[in-house]
């Protein structure tokens, strides 16, 4: 179980552009949320992108270890995909 902590942080500022390029103010409010969060949209709308983008950003700026964050998609291409953006975001 991940604790909610209320603790601050200093992020670089290019390591959040990198994990958040291209997305709009709703998308970057989504990678942000320190909850649990559910993403639904329609698709083409970025879905992948916010989470992936949000694994990178509770790793790199909260320091969560990879083993103790949960992401799901529903098909094995979307979840190919998924593992790939993850894999690329964290090497910046």
């Amino acid at each position: 179980m991940i604790e909610h902590k209320q603790d601050t942080f200093d992020i670089a500022r290019d390591t959040l552009k990198a994990n958040c390029a291209g997305l709009d103010d709703q998308q970057i409010e989504a990678v942000m949320e320190t909850r649990n969060v559910v993403v639904s949209a329609g698709a083409g709308s970025g879905k992948t992108t916010v989470l992936a983008s949000r694994f990178a950003y509770l790793v790199e700026a909260k320091h969560i270890p990879v083993e103790k964050i949960l992401t799901l998609t529903f098909t094995k291409k979307a979840a190919t995909e998924m593992k790939e953006r993850i894999f690329t975001g964290l090497q910046h």
